[in-house]
């Protein structure tokens, strides 16, 4: 009898956390020891592109377990994963949205005992299409009724996301059948003591794939609603499923002016993307790297040829940020800096530069120590434009 499934990965997953695949071999004994039937007996596993049956992503080989006739595997690093974000930054009052790319990927599993004297694959058992979001949030997947609605949960304890108004933002979300309407709901608290609302949408998303939504103070047109003294000082987003309402975050406006301002967005483990601000100075230096190699002086030799070459220059420019000081809330979202990818938000210029990371922790407590910023190093992703070889 062929290779049977025991337990596979749910439909949806965070490719951060284990995605595990049981199988129980065909080819053993009825009790145990479980011992096999055929010579050189192993699982053999593979992971496909749905777009591709032909040629897998990854491939596994492993040899069932005497004591239960299984054998298990974790294909959470099956899939390659390079995620972009918006290449620009819109700096005018326009709503936009469109399709986070590489934030999400199906993926479709096929598996077969294999064995021999020369080992052969029987007939392949091929599951239905899954997917994968690319994060690694504590919990183990997505049931098939739940909104991935990919925030940090800013709302605990009545908390809200402080940005100021110029910092751009985005909300992300995998919609997992397709919709029709997505539309985007902001309350504005002003402070008179009214509220104003504006409405965004409808937008229609595709399914299984995941969309960013804008949600920054500039992008949403806030600024308009300030006339004289009356000021904005926090509001609400909004996402409802035509005229349901799936998911809230709540923001609050800076209103303190700081002479130093960084931006980031980062891939915030949950399968989206957000933006995080540090207050913070800025040193920016230039750092050359390159290798050096002996070569063999040569008859006529001269001390003009030098008996040591360089080669593989080049040049980047390297951040050392400070935070500025942080709450609480922040300083465990600083984590994720650390962890997954970020890119930098270049606000005069209004593109996403990606960065290579040399910050690697940061002293999450420090007793006896008055509150102070985290340095966070990186080096643009970039070679500088003085490089010439």
């Amino acid at each position: 009898m062929p290779a049977t499934i025991v337990n596979e990965p749910h439909k949806y997953k965070y490719c951060g956390n284990p995605v595990r695949l049981t199988i129980l071999g065909g080819h053993l004994t009825a009790f145990p020891p479980y011992t096999p039937t055929q010579p050189n007996l192993t699982c053999h596993v593979m992971v496909f592109d749905p777009s591709d049956l032909v040629n897998p992503v990854a491939a596994y080989q492993a040899p069932y377990d005497t004591k239960n006739g299984r054998t298990d595997f974790d294909l959470k690093n099956a899939l390659a994963w390079d995620p972009k974000i918006p290449q620009y930054l819109w700096t005018n009052t326009s709503f936009n949205s469109g399709l986070a790319q590489g934030f999400s990927k199906p993926y479709v599993v096929s598996f077969a005992d294999r064995f021999g004297i020369h080992p052969e694959t029987e007939a392949l058992t091929t599951l239905a299409t899954k997917w994968m979001l690319y994060g690694g949030y504590p919990v183990e997947f997505l049931t098939d009724n739940s909104v991935p609605f990919v925030a940090h949960n800013y709302n605990d304890k009545d908390l809200r996301k402080m940005v100021d108004r110029t910092q751009p933002d985005w909300v992300c979300v995998f919609h997992k059948t397709a919709v029709e309407f997505v539309n985007i709901e902001v309350v504005a608290y002003l402070s008179d003591g009214t509220t104003t609302t504006l409405n965004f949408g409808p937008v229609e998303a595709e399914a299984q794939k995941t969309y960013w939504y804008e949600s920054g103070f500039k992008s949403l047109g806030l600024a308009a609603l300030e006339v004289g003294d009356i000021c904005v000082l926090s509001y609400d987003y909004n996402l409802k499923l035509g005229a349901s309402l799936f998911g809230t975050v709540k923001y609050i406006i800076d209103q303190a002016v700081h002479e130093w301002n960084t931006y980031f967005a980062f891939a915030n483990g949950l399968g989206g993307f957000e933006s995080f601000r540090m207050k913070g100075k800025v040193t920016i230096e230039p750092v050359a790297e390159r290798e050096i190699i002996q070569t063999t002086r040569e008859f006529g030799y001269q001390s003009n040829q030098g008996e040591f070459n360089e080669f593989n220059n080049y040049s980047q420019l390297s951040y050392e940020v400070n935070s500025g000081y942080l709450s609480a809330f922040d300083t465990a979202i600083f984590q994720a800096l650390l962890l997954h990818k970020c890119w930098l938000l270049d606000m005069v210029n209004g593109v996403t530069i990606a960065i290579v990371r040399e910050s690697k922790t940061f002293k999450l407590r420090n007793d006896d120590t008055d509150p102070e910023g985290h340095e966070f190093k990186f080096k643009i992703a970039n070679q500088s434009p003085w490089a010439t070889t």
